[in-house]
């Protein structure tokens, strides 16, 4: 759960109202134009008025054109069996766990690992998350060949999280990281606001994440009990979901 807003926030959040209205928003995705969806837009852009709004209609454009509430799971069957990317159990915050393996092997395009990830973050919205926590396991880096889609799902799906999904970022836990990814992590790190640097946990060990992700919340390749069903995934992902994911019972962070 968001923290209530500031005046100047609401200040922010009404001129935003003022200016992008349900007219504004594609027929099927009213629900998106929530009080919260107001308020992450303007603390994305720390209640400045003419930036939030940008940000807000941009992204209003953007849905409009990508229609990221009408994707279904069915259409990702292959891409989710894969497992490379999946969602799975709730933190200690209640907040769902979205693990990513980069480097694993994928066969799948830049769109259809974009559109993964985007049906992803909307079923957390659907089911009344309001932030993720992450877990990125590099220990697969380096094991495939040249990956010709990796650049470009790595520059999308950065350019969509940050100006589609502000404030999405509950914790980042990343585990097997290569030194070149922590040189890089070291001249970066000046340059992140210090909001999100309390929420990034560089070189995390797998013994510590148990403190993060309870054991029966934490699936088994993290040394955790929870068990993917990946039988029912390959049968019905839709149905998989709803053994992945509750639907909120408790607020989350």
């Amino acid at each position: 759960m968001l923290a209530p807003p500031t005046a100047n926030e609401l200040a922010c959040i009404k001129h935003l109202k003022e200016n992008v209205s349900l007219n504004d928003v594609e027929k099927g995705d009213e629900a998106f134009l929530s009080e919260e969806t107001y308020l992450r837009f303007t603390r994305a852009r720390d209640a400045d008025f003419g930036k939030a709004l940008t940000m807000l209609k941009e992204c209003v454009t953007w849905r409009r054109q990508f229609r990221p509430f009408a994707i279904e799971a069915n259409e990702l069957a292959g891409i989710l069996q894969l497992g490379t990317v999946y969602l799975a159990g709730l933190c200690v915050h209640g907040r769902p766990v979205m693990y990513m393996h980069p480097g694993a092997k994928n066969p799948f395009p830049a769109e259809t690992r974009v559109k993964l990830m985007v049906f992803l973050l909307e079923e957390t919205m659907r089911r009344g998350y309001t932030s993720l926590t992450w877990v990125f396991d590099f220990s697969k880096m380096g094991e495939r060949g040249k990956d010709e889609h990796s650049a470009a799902t790595r520059k999308d799906t950065m350019h969509i999280l940050q100006n589609y999904y502000p404030e999405r970022l509950g914790a980042l836990y990343m585990l097997n990281t290569p030194w070149y990814f922590r040189a890089i992590a070291t001249l970066v790190w000046p340059f992140i606001d210090k909001r999100t640097r309390a929420k990034i946990f560089i070189s995390m060990k797998l013994k510590n994440l148990t403190d993060c992700i309870a054991k029966d919340q934490l699936v088994e390749a993290f040394g955790g009990d929870f068990v993917l069903p990946k039988d029912d995934i390959a049968a019905d992902p839709v149905a998989a979901l709803e053994q992945l994911i509750p639907r909120r019972l408790i607020p989350s962070h």
